[in-house]
């Protein structure tokens, strides 16, 4: 099979061979030909079988790709054309040398409909629905002949429109047209390739101009992402001044035995060999060669992108131009549905020589809004929810918050918070080191409230009155009094915990409340005293108590007999009796054990809900509180490990570690996922993105994946503009057909 995909990709003869890997079903996009494409094709390629075939189709692929990259898309369909009589034949010969065909792209039929569309030959896109038809194995991808024959019917109504309506902007083109915004922006972008129209860049969109319509006499057109004099300029703020001395606030203390409880499976706290032997298995022993330090001979056999999920196509791919590359000062991003935040935190861009720090923003359509130096450096870093602001903390302990168009609107001392005061006396906080005893700080969707975390407790702030609205302690050590039973430290991959799941005859979603309820029902059923007779049944009893610890977190192996379903998940100290069948009595206690040196739980992990003002705040054990926008505590989420970030919507909650990611709703457990490089989340209206150093992936709000895009090189910003999902590394981009949008 890899000597046939070898060939299957193959590059001509005037150009070295690329590797698709062992991965069968990964697209591959060649880069194009420099040198003159084959002779065409003359009478009787349909006639040609076996080995003769399979060439004339690579030497017909080649073309497709190389027609399209030089604009001439008319050159690509008549090779499309010319391929479809081979597909039977090439199918055939796949099946009689490796027993299948299991091929997923073809460029005469995911990269050529969208061609024949734009160029409006309806003939080929029946030549095309004809060629699939006739092979029962390609009929699986009639469904982008139809594409191509609907995407026929959107390129006339858009040529029509502009022919009557010169300068008619892009994004109003889903409102005069049925269809499909992101669709009809990605038939846009190809009209303009194919040199059917003009796009003339406006702010976040386009005008649509006639091939022959005289631009220039319109005047000159702003230049995408062109800037006013501010954008460069270096905001010096004022310096912090004291505010009217005042007493300290008290912080409420949090009282874990009056909350909801609810405890998730533990997320590993790292993927070291998982994460090695999954990128080699993956990527066809290929990861070696993704490397920064990686041979180039060896690089370039890795595709650019390679794109994966249902109706998910990679429409193009080309070079970003120097302009509109992302420094390489920019070093920290966060990734909004509505903005993107690009941070220099150390001010090394020498375009801004006298900045402490400089922050860049894009919009959704990937164009930049602002570029300024600020006066103070970047060591904690947050952006809200909806992307309208940002907030840091200096490494000498100066708060400054920044507007989406990089203006401030806060610069506050955190020494000077009379709470701060409080807690550097209660623990001996030496001022050299106050940026490592706030681990987090946070900003409210609106830019109403920010939050900031010291050392165990967490101050919510009105930003108008710049007074604390609210404070909560986490327990020290006197506080871990019967909760819960002490945390397990065994953790697995998600495949672990649905096995898990199964094993207990339950699927997700799922509560910690009926895992317990089964784990009595099971119990009992396969206690092996209750079996004396079955040799299996001391085995099987063995393994429900390892997948109760898995999902649970409960050690039952250190538990006598009578005390082994002592596991419950209620927010209030108590002791029960259960009364099993048989005469079966099982005590219930709620207890809890604090191991370690330290008796206070840092807060690690804070953020305001990317809807609404309530927060969460995520302790060094693992456990998160959700605080009301009234700073009363709602309950307790426990996955065991540090949160990285946790966001909500209006439905759902996002829990992110280094490894995992925890969909929950109220109380259930919806879905998780397994993340092997430190994931960044993306969440949208329609879904959430999860953006890996070479991976993003799209998933509805319940965790089934729509999409993902692999790159060879670390992707630097990814974002759904009007083209449709744009993916970036330093140096290329790739728009990608197919994928849903994000809001």
């Amino acid at each position: 099979m890899l000597q046939f995909l070898r060939r299957f990709f193959a590059q001509g003869p005037d150009r070295p061979a690329t590797e698709a890997g062992s991965d069968q079903r990964r697209a591959f996009i060649p880069t194009p030909r420099q040198n003159a494409p084959p002779k065409e094709g003359g009478p009787g390629t349909d006639r040609l079988t076996g080995a003769a075939a399979v060439t004339r189709y690579f030497e017909l692929s080649n073309r497709i790709t190389g027609a399209k990259a030089e604009g001439d898309f008319a050159a690509a369909v008549r090779a499309a054309r010319e391929t479809y009589p081979l597909m039977a034949a090439v199918v055939a010969q796949m099946k009689t040398e490796y027993g299948r065909f299991d091929i997923s792209t073809s460029h005469a039929v995911h990269t050529a409909g969208t061609l024949m569309a734009v160029i409006g030959d309806r003939q080929a896109i029946a030549e095309l629905r004809q060629a699939l038809d006739r092979t029962p194995e390609l009929r699986g991808w009639l469904p982008y002949a139809e594409q191509a024959a609907a995407d026929a019917d959107l390129v006339d109504k858009i040529m029509a429109l502009v022919d009557v309506e010169p300068g008619v902007k892009q994004k109003d083109l889903k409102t005069r047209i049925d269809g499909d915004g992101p669709r009809l922006g990605i038939l846009a972008s190809s009209l303009e390739k194919g040199k059917r129209l003009q796009r003339v860049s406006q702010g976040s969109t386009f005008l649509l101009y006639p091939a022959g319509f005289a631009i220039s006499s319109l005047g000159p057109q702003p230049a995408a992402g062109a800037q006013d004099a501010r954008t460069s300029e270096v905001i010096f703020a004022p310096a912090p001044g004291r505010g009217p001395v005042r007493s300290a606030a008290r912080a409420r203390n949090l009282d874990f035995g009056k909350l909801a409880y609810v405890r998730l499976p533990k997320a590993p706290d790292a993927w070291e060999e998982r994460s090695q032997s999954q990128n080699v298995s993956s990527r066809g022993g290929a990861a070696s060669a993704e490397g920064d330090g990686a041979p180039e001979a060896a690089r370039t056999k890795v595709p650019r992108f390679t794109v994966g999920g249902d109706g998910w196509v990679l429409g193009w791919e080309e070079p970003l131009p120097a302009e509109k590359r992302p420094h390489l000062a920019y070093r920290e991003t966060f990734h909004r549905v509505g903005t993107t935040v690009w941070i220099d935190p150390a001010g090394k861009r020498v375009e801004f020589p006298t900045a402490a720090a400089v922050v860049m923003t894009t919009d959704r359509q990937g164009q930049r809004l602002a570029e300024r130096g600020i006066g103070f450096d970047v060591y904690r870093a947050d952006v809200n929810g909806d992307g309208s602001g940002m907030l840091f903390l200096s490494r000498d302990g100066i708060l400054h918050g920044y507007t989406e168009m990089v203006k401030p609107f806060l610069v506050e001392r955190v020494a000077g918070l009379a709470e701060y005061a409080e807690q550097a006396k209660r623990f001996g906080i030496d001022p050299n080191s106050l940026k490592n005893h706030v681990r987090c700080v946070a900003l409210s969707e609106g830019r109403s409230q920010y939050l900031v975390t010291i050392v165990d407790e967490a101050w919510c702030y009105d930003l108008a009155t710049n007074r604390p609205l609210w404070g909560l302690r986490f327990p020290t050590k006197d506080g871990w009094t019967a909760i819960a039973s002490e945390r397990s430290g065994k953790a697995g991959a998600s495949a672990d915990v649905l096995a898990a799941l199964k094993l207990m005859e339950l699927t997700l979603p799922v509560s910690p409340e009926a895992i317990t309820r089964q784990y009595r029902v099971l119990a009992m059923r396969w206690h092996p005293d209750r079996n004396p007779k079955d040799p299996e049944a001391t085995r099987r009893f063995q393994k429900l108590g390892a997948a109760m610890e898995l999902l649970t977190g409960i050690d039952l192996s250190r538990l006598s007999s009578s005390e082994i379903e002592r596991v419950v998940y209620q927010q209030v100290l108590h002791q029960s009796v259960v009364h099993l069948p048989q005469g079966i009595n099982v005590t219930i206690s709620m207890s809890m054990q604090v191991s370690g040196a330290f008796g206070t739980d840092w807060i690690y992990g804070a953020n305001f809900a990317d809807q609404g003002n309530n927060t969460f705040l995520g302790g060094y054990s693992g456990r998160i509180v959700e605080v009301g926008a009234d700073g009363l505590p709602l309950r307790i989420y426990d996955i065991g490990t540090v949160p990285r970030r946790v966001a909500r919507t209006s439905s759902h909650l996002f829990i992110l570690t280094a490894t995992r990611l925890y969909i929950v709703r109220e109380s259930e457990l919806v879905a998780l996922v397994d993340v092997l490089d430190q994931g960044k989340l993306i969440i949208g209206n329609r879904g959430f993105g999860l953006l890996q150093p070479k991976h993003f992936q799209w998933f509805t709000h319940t965790g089934e994946l729509l999409g993902e895009v692999k790159t060879r090189d670390p992707i630097r910003r990814t974002y759904f503009g009007e083209e449709g999902l744009v993916v970036e590394t330093r140096t290329h981009r790739a728009v990608v057909g197919g994928a849903h949008g994000w809001w």
